[in-house]
């Protein structure tokens, strides 16, 4: 082909999966007069157990592979075939190692003329987790015998966590596998009371009604027009396990010798230096818990003929929910709020000042935390909590004070520990971004195909970044010098 007809520029990303290395070619552009860019099309996958299908279409005839990872890092791909001949009809079968597992994975085509076209972010869960197709016969379908007679819910369509069954940990992770959806509610009740539709997405964060014992998740899935379809998918919260007597903590006695302040030749005269700016507000004294207590802990209490609600804390006193909002956020429904007699009540000390969010608190982006006794600042994305190690690197990575939440221990233990912010960090996923003197907005995204994990998209318009829950107060203006590979624009 003559050269002049031909014009590929190609973004390589190398990564070396199983001992040998693969070159991706992202978003390559072409000006080839003849055939145009390859396309990879018609991508689908079909999962038996552990053996996997993944079939697809070129626009012209190209070599055929795919690659697959999970998030513990274990890789693996497909010898490259058929490139000689080459095909426009792909297929891909291969057997995974492990049961019930998602997996994120690629394919790669690469046409006669060394253009290279790679479809990723997409994934698939093995074993009884399988893709359902929504148009399949009633063999796909099972009635479910529990909260509605004669309801039919899709098999499979909805994976809890790891998919054991169990979980000692309220707030889960949900995975869905349901072909051609475009919107989802998701509800803790069979009803769907008081939920709405959202955008459909693989995985979501969600927390489980309280209470140990098994809890049943539905789903319900719009896939076109007015169209829905529902799964269910049941599992078992039980209490962590207790720890060995010799690491539980002692109860003070009435006889106990009072406890003294701590001098200032405590060892923790190295730890992590507390964010001044962000601790606008005065850190609380502790208070010496009660010999006991006449209500119980961390329980909501009103009296009657009163419409206010108390929450009890673990050191028996009661805090006043000011809203509902902030109830929801430690409670899941006002059925939970116990009447005793009011002077049973006031006989418990009011805490006066800012009430924390509690453990239920779902934040739909990410946001900024901090509990109020402690002087940690944490930025919490995707049940994910990245402790910020300073001022500088708070102010450097373009926080601002007023962005920051307060909110319970309970609420930063759920969320697993990530990598520390440092000035020197780039922004983490979830994180909407601009350049100086430029008006487009970017959103940055998790891509585990390439050496920063994460890329950026391009925001379009404000139709787009208002159905995604954007919200514009939250924009950092970043330095030209910090760069990320660039994917599809946002839709």
């Amino acid at each position: 082909m003559d050269v002049k007809k031909k014009l590929t520029i190609f973004s390589l990303v190398a990564i070396c999966l199983l001992g040998s290395t693969f070159f991706f070619v992202h978003d390559s552009l072409s000006a080839t007069t003849e055939t145009g860019m390859l396309k990879i099309l018609n991508l689908k996958v079909k999962i038996k157990e552990k053996k996997i299908t993944i079939t697809w279409d070129t626009n012209r005839a190209a070599s055929t592979q795919v690659g697959y990872r999970t998030k513990e890092n274990l890789v693996g791909a497909t010898s490259e075939s058929n490139t000689y001949p080459r095909v426009k009809k792909h297929k891909a079968e291969f057997i995974v190692p492990n049961d019930c597992t998602r997996y994120d994975y690629w394919v790669r085509s690469q046409d006669a003329d060394g253009m290279i076209r790679i479809i990723a972010a997409n994934s698939f869960t093995t074993t009884s987790c399988k893709p359902v197709d929504v148009a399949a016969a009633t063999t796909s379908l099972y009635v479910n015998p529990d909260p509605v007679a004669g309801v039919a819910y899709m098999k499979d369509a909805l994976v809890i966590g790891d998919g054991s069954g169990v979980t000692t940990n309220r707030r889960v992770t949900l995975w869905f596998n349901v072909e051609n959806a475009k919107e989802m509610a998701i509800s803790n009740s069979s009803g769907f009371e008081g939920v709405s539709f959202e955008r459909f997405r693989q995985g979501a964060s969600w927390v489980l009604p309280p209470g140990y014992g098994e809890k049943v998740v539905f789903a319900r899935f719009r896939i076109q027009g007015l169209r829905t379809t529902d799964a269910m998918q049941k599992i078992v919260l039980k209490p962590e396990p207790a720890l060995p007597a010799s690491q539980q903590v002692a109860q003070p006695s009435s006889k106990s010798t009072p406890q003294t302040k701590p001098t200032s030749s405590t060892s923790n005269s190295k730890s992590t230096p507390s964010i001044a700016v962000v601790n606008k507000v005065e850190e609380k004294e502790n208070i010496v818990p009660l010999k006991s207590c006449s209500l119980t802990h961390r329980k909501p209490y009103s009296y009657p003929g009163n419409s206010s609600v108390y929450y009890i804390t673990e050191n028996c006193t009661r805090q006043l929910f000011t809203n509902e909002s902030m109830y929801l956020t430690y409670f899941s429904s006002w059925t939970d709020v116990q009447t005793v007699d009011k002077k049973k009540l006031d006989a418990i000390p009011l805490e006066k000042g800012a009430m924390p969010k509690g453990h239920l608190y779902n934040p739909t982006q990410n946001v900024l935390v901090k509990t109020l006794t402690k002087p940690d600042v944490y930025l919490i994305e995707h049940q994910t909590k990245h402790k910020i190690v300073d001022q500088k690197a708070f102010t450097t990575l373009g926080y601002k004070t007023e962005w920051i939440e307060y909110v319970s221990d309970s609420f930063i233990d759920a969320n697993s520990m990530g990598t520390q912010l440092t000035a020197s960090s780039k922004h983490p996923a979830g994180t909407l971004i601009k350049y100086p003197g430029r008006p487009e907005v970017y959103i940055i995204e998790s891509y585990p195909y390439n050496s920063d994990g994460v890329i950026k998209r391009y925001i379009p318009d404000e139709k787009v970044f208002m159905k995604n829950g954007f919200d514009t107060n939250r924009i950092i203006v970043i330095q030209p010098s910090e760069t990320y590979q660039e994917g599809k624009p946002l839709t």
